[in-house]
């Protein structure tokens, strides 16, 4: 017997509890994450501009903004070649609105992080992730050491600017899915192109777009069929046609419009119901709304594909620079940095005994229906470290971070709501985590310091080293030379004969951190020692 589905609420009843819930749930993340970063960040904020800062982010031409779309992304050819022209327009946008405030610019990505992290938490709570655990995860992937060139690098903020797109691209996904919205399907796909045009490691995240929304699928098919009423036919048809009888006789399927389409689109996406040739089970479960889901994600996936050949064919065309071999050492060597947010050498045994802890919990402490949950997100935080397949770079593990971090705040935060005990134990496995990361996070934010010598080895590659023909304003210039001129070093011969001198005697007394004296130092936690690890060679950072 098929249940009458209660009536949709009223669209300002909706709305209304969509603001006073939802929406305040999102808010209020974004505010906390803003306010835990800008706290991370604050002894950083006034840093100098720092490698491809120096000539990326700044205004364009027309002619320059222009030349992006037929071509690579950086106007002076000496990054690495790559079809983002919304990399530059984004550069170009917020170089006019922020002139040369380093603090502004900074604040800024610090924002554009704290959306991210609030629109991925919306998604998740879409499939079952509280937004308490939501808070929870935001934290931890703030915290991370891995995540310091978010909040202090200003060039990097492109990369939180295309997992913001593609996170909204899922949660558009969602939304159209809830009740058949095809323009919200739509926008999706525009967002999700628009985050490839802008990085191509959104690529990583256009796996996880259908697998969110099977995920939501199955959890709204499991949800309707615990209440007996989702596998009904009349779920998503207009009211009218919700009575049993209203479609017809068995034998017919009579034509309704799902509301946001059109009847041809309708009649298009929903099977007609052949006479004679199926029993009425079958044609109702083809008919119900998990069935037109899938069939919408299906296509949506399929165009997903088609975007991507198509972005790619015409980065083939426009600069022959299409990726062809893939590294499995570098993403191998990557692997660990997902599953140690402290990285690797870093209180390695404890955090090995601890993350055994975290399995046991999963396995023997946690139900079910969360176990599921917590292992998808631990599935999509691999699915998501895919770039490393062509390049491996600290840059790119904001992606597995996150989901990481999704994966831990599922899993703990189900423990914990076990009993006074669980909690306790939940809270002191993952306080020192958090306490520990940010303490290493403040500490890699270091080697942006203007007396830091992977700063200055950065920037004076752009004034006399191999990327001296890079168009720099004339302020950040001028700016740079008086921070060599103070050290003694005036040009190039005379950086090659005395920065070595200067680099050596920081690491002879021991200066890993900024000092009173303002002497220059070497940071313990630096991005070439890492580039070194994972690349196998020595380089200045590349956006």
């Amino acid at each position: 017997m098929l249940v009458e589905p209660s009536p949709p609420p009223a669209p300002r009843a909706a709305r209304r509890r969509l603001w006073t819930s939802e929406g305040f749930a999102v808010l209020a993340l974004f505010l906390l994450f803003f306010l835990f970063g800008s706290v991370l960040a604050f002894q950083s904020l006034s840093y100098d501009w720092f490698s491809d800062d120096l000539h990326l982010v700044r205004t364009f031409s027309p002619s320059e903004l222009a030349s992006v779309f037929t071509g690579t992304f950086d106007v002076d050819g000496i990054e690495t070649p790559g079809y983002r022209p919304l990399f530059t327009v984004f550069d170009h946008l917020r170089a006019w609105a922020f002139g040369e405030s380093v603090v502004a610019h900074r604040l800024f990505g610090i924002a554009l992080f704290a959306a991210y992290l609030s629109a991925l938490a919306f998604v998740a709570q879409r499939i079952g992730t509280p937004y308490w655990q939501g808070a929870i995860a935001g934290i931890v992937t703030l915290s991370s050491p891995f995540s310091w060139s978010k909040l202090v690098w200003i060039t990097d903020a492109i990369h939180t600017v295309t997992g913001l797109l593609v996170v909204l691209a899922a949660a558009l996904l969602l939304s159209s899915l809830s009740r058949a919205v095809l323009w919200k399907l739509a926008i999706s796909l525009v967002l999700a192109t628009l985050a490839l045009l802008s990085r191509e490691d959104a690529l990583a995240f256009y796996p996880l777009l259908p697998a969110f929304a099977v995920a939501y699928t199955l959890k709204e098919a499991a949800r309707g069929s615990r209440a007996g009423a989702a596998t009904s036919v009349f779920d998503g048809l207009p009211r009218e046609s919700r009575r049993p009888g209203a479609l017809g006789p068995p034998g017919t399927l009579q034509a309704r419009t799902i509301p946001g389409t059109t009847p041809s689109a309708t009649a298009a996406m929903i099977p007609a119901w052949p006479p004679q040739a199926w029993s009425n089970i079958s044609a109702l479960i083809w008919s119900t709304p998990t069935a037109f889901r899938l069939k919408m994600i299906g296509a949506y996936t399929l165009a997903l594909l088609l975007i991507t050949v198509a972005v790619f064919v015409v980065r083939a065309v426009l600069i022959s620079n299409v990726p062809s071999t893939i590294l499995i050492e570098g993403w191998i060597k990557l692997l660990p940095y997902v599953f140690f947010p402290l990285g690797p050498g870093e209180h390695t045994i404890l955090w090995v005994g601890a993350l055994v802890a975290v399995l046991a919990i999963l396995r023997f402490a946690v139900p079910i229906s969360a176990r599921w949950e917590a292992l998808f997100w631990l599935g999509a935080a691999l699915v998501s470290t895919a770039p490393a397949l062509v390049v491996a770079r600290p840059n790119l593990l904001l992606y597995p971070t996150s989901l990481f971090g999704y994966f831990l705040a599922r899993t703990l935060g189900e423990f914990g709501r076990r009993s006074l005990v669980s909690s306790i134990v939940s809270a002191l496995m993952l306080v020192p985590l958090i306490g520990v990361s940010a303490s290493l996070n403040v500490r890699s934010q270091e080697s942006l310091h203007t007396m830091s010598a992977d700063y200055l080895e950065g920037n004076a590659q752009f004034l006399w080293g191999q990327f001296s023909r890079a168009t720099i304003p004339d302020v950040r210039r001028a700016s740079l030379l008086q921070q060599f001129a103070e050290l003694g070093i005036h040009s190039r011969e005379e950086y090659e004969r005395r920065f070595p001198l200067i680099r050596e005697e920081a690491v002879r007394e021991g200066r890993d951190r900024p000092n009173a004296a303002g002497k220059v130092f070497v940071p313990r936690i630096s991005w070439s020692s890492f580039v070194e690890r994972t690349e196998g060679r020595r380089q200045a950072p590349g956006p």
